[in-house]
């Protein structure tokens, strides 16, 4: 029996915008194929952690009110994820999403100082530690500044 695998790609998704003298330039193209929904979550995973932290270290670095204004309008929600919420939970956990959908992404900040980076896809997910990286304990340290990250919020998501 023949097998035929196909592998295709979609034509190129150009984001355009305006350049000063008001002439499109192009700032991102964005190319999907097939093959990538095949790959799992754990082969996939480093790829999107690098394109994210390239932009949390543009934020870390920003100077500029345009890159901060982006820094806040980045992502999706930021919740605590309370004892209960699913069921092979150790500790509640506050959570930055920053996507949804296939495939989602999120930044986990425990109460003891680990940060974990999740890359999920339908029925499928991996998880990196990002502990040590720089822009990971500066965006901790902002959520700290925040009031995000406090022992009362954690203490209220063990009862809840």
């Amino acid at each position: 029996m023949l097998s035929v695998k196909y592998i295709y790609t979609v034509p190129i998704l150009k984001i355009m915008s305006l350049d000063i003298e008001g002439a499109p330039t192009l700032n991102k193209s964005v190319t999907h194929a097939k093959h990538q929904r095949e790959l799992k979550c754990k082969d996939r995973i480093k790829e999107s952690l690098l394109s994210r932290g390239e932009d949390f270290e543009r934020f870390m670095n920003a100077e500029d009110d345009e890159t901060i204004e982006e820094f806040y309008q980045y992502g999706l929600c930021i919740d605590m994820v309370s004892m209960g919420t699913f069921s092979d939970m150790d500790e509640p956990y506050l959570r930055y999403q920053l996507s949804t959908g296939g495939p989602g992404d999120e930044i986990n900040f425990y109460q003891n100082g680990k940060i974990e980076y999740r890359f999920l896809d339908w029925w499928d997910g991996a998880v990196l530690d990002i502990t040590n990286l720089e822009w990971a304990q500066w965006l901790r340290e902002h959520f700290q500044d925040c009031q995000l990250l406090t022992n009362e919020r954690f203490l209220n998501a063990w009862e809840e």
